[in-house]
């Protein structure tokens, strides 16, 4: 396996939309953050999905709640990247740079035609090592 340390950022701020009734976000939106912060990293590298990334299994540690109107950035700090599946090591900090949640989450590629999982693509591959 292949350790890639990578420090992205990516920075925005909690919509009322996205929280429960006390105004703090709601725990299904976590993974979508997450996802909304790769798309913004895979963009950064130039990486086109040809196929679909699917969650495969995802650890959240929640530390400190965000808020509504909060800003704060979701960093990308490592992909554990090998043949069929790759492993993000992602934080959540406060402008303070207050540690508010800790994630890996694994993705696996899946053929948009079979819905099978595949290796994950060499252009992805590609993109990610180059530097």
């Amino acid at each position: 396996m292949t350790e890639l340390f990578i420090n992205y950022k990516y920075q925005r701020k909690l919509f009322h939309y996205e929280t429960d009734a006390d105004g703090v976000c709601h725990a299904s939106n976590y993974l979508r953050l997450f996802e909304e912060s790769m798309e913004s990293f895979f963009d950064s590298k130039g990486i086109i999905l040809s196929n679909q990334l699917v969650i495969s299994h995802s650890d959240i540690h929640y530390i400190k709640s965000i808020r509504t109107k909060s800003v704060f950035s979701i960093n990308i700090n490592k992909i554990y990247l090998n043949r069929a599946y790759m492993i993000f090591d992602v934080e959540i900090y406060n402008l303070n740079e207050e540690k508010l949640t800790r994630m890996k989450i694994k993705l696996v590629e899946v053929s948009r035609d079979s819905q099978v999982p595949m290796p994950i693509s060499s252009h992805i591959k590609n993109k990610l090592t180059k530097d």
